[in-house]
This record gives C-alpha cells, structure tokens and sequence, in this order.
C-alpha cells in the first residue's frame, strides 16, 4: 500500500473550515460526544495528564468516546518519558563499562522513544500549536495581560500626541486668518460704500 496523506475527518474539516471547499461526506460514522473514562491500566503520571488534558479536550471538541485509546497512549508516553529522564538525573546519562568504554544509559534511549510517541500522539490529538492554527479559533482566546499592558500605552502615547499636537501653531493660524490683511479690507468697504459724484454740464 503506498504512502499518502492521511485522511482528514469530516468534523476536522468543518472546524477549519473547510479549505479545500470540497464536498464533505454525509454518511461518516459520528462517534458519540461523550468524553471517555480514563482507563485504569494507567500508572499515576498517566492518569494525572489524562485529568489535564481530558476535559480541555473535550471542550474544544477533539476528544470524542473513540478516542480513548489515543489519549492513553499519549498520556502513558508522557509517564515513560517523565520515568526516564528521572532514571537520567539520578543514574547519569553514560555508563562506563568494566573494560573503560564510554556508553549511553538505555534510559536516553526509552526517554527518545518516548517523546517520538508523543509527538505522533500530539499531532493525532491536536495538541501542537500548527494544529490548532490549521483547526482555527475554536474559542473565545484568554487575555493576555502583557498585551493589555503595552496596548494600552500605545492608545495613551497616541492620545497625548493628538491633544497636544502644536497648540501655539493652531492658534497662531487662526489670529493670522482673521488678522490678515486690515487694511486692505477697510479700503474695500470705503470703495463700495463711497458715492458716485455728478458731473456739472
């Protein structure tokens, strides 16, 4: 079977919007939107990043019952990985034999596994930020309060800027216009006002 792009589902689509404006299938099977129970062959760390993730999920709509065995491989990867890399700091990453060679411990091996796991698992979830631009706002975004900060000192520089833009110059614009020119303007009145004398025969 040759290698293609994987398949997208329907509801995906719909969540991005459809890009590719093709007609969407309306027979697909619709899992139920129930959000499954974390399973309890799951060791503590596992289950811990199943509460973190499960509900967020669900809300965002990605995690329906089928979805089950998805989520506990990725949250079981998370546990081996956290395993492993505690192996790490305690044991050292390289081992020296007893005939002086240098070798990794088989732990940096299990924590690569893992985090490769993660990876594939993440992308399946839609647990990466490329994801998540591709599957569009799914919801009101949190606030960010450094970006309120820095916002709201660039509508008050700009404020300030306006309101205080050359007060002299606009008013000195405004006594020239209507100071200009005096005299000119009270020769133009004496010329209209002025009568027109007869001459004698």
């Amino acid at each position: 079977m040759g290698k293609g792009r994987k398949p997208v589902p329907t509801r995906i689509k719909r969540l991005m919007g459809n890009p590719g404006k093709r007609r969407l299938p309306k027979h697909e099977p619709q899992p139920s939107s129930a959000m499954p129970r974390c399973p309890s062959f799951l060791d503590t760390y596992a289950r811990n990043k199943w509460r973190q993730l499960a509900p967020e999920l669900h809300r965002l709509r990605l995690l329906t019952k089928v979805d089950q065995g998805t989520l506990a491989c990725y949250c079981q990867a998370f546990s081996d990985l956290k395993r492993a890399r505690k192996t790490i700091d305690d044991e050292g990453e390289y081992h020296t034999s007893d005939k002086g060679y240098i070798y990794p411990h088989p732990a940096v091996t299990q924590a690569r596994q893992a985090m490769e796991q993660i990876r594939k698992f993440a992308v399946e979830l839609g647990l990466t930020p490329s994801c998540r631009v591709k599957f569009g706002q799914l919801g009101e975004p949190a606030a960010d309060p450094l970006e309120e900060f820095m916002n709201s000192g660039a509508e008050d520089r700009t404020k300030k800027r306006k309101g205080t833009k050359a007060p002299g110059k606009a008013k000195d614009r405004r006594k020239a216009k209507v100071a200009k020119a005096p005299g000119k303007a009270k020769d133009r009145r004496k010329a209209k006002v002025a009568p027109v004398r007869k001459c004698k025969a």
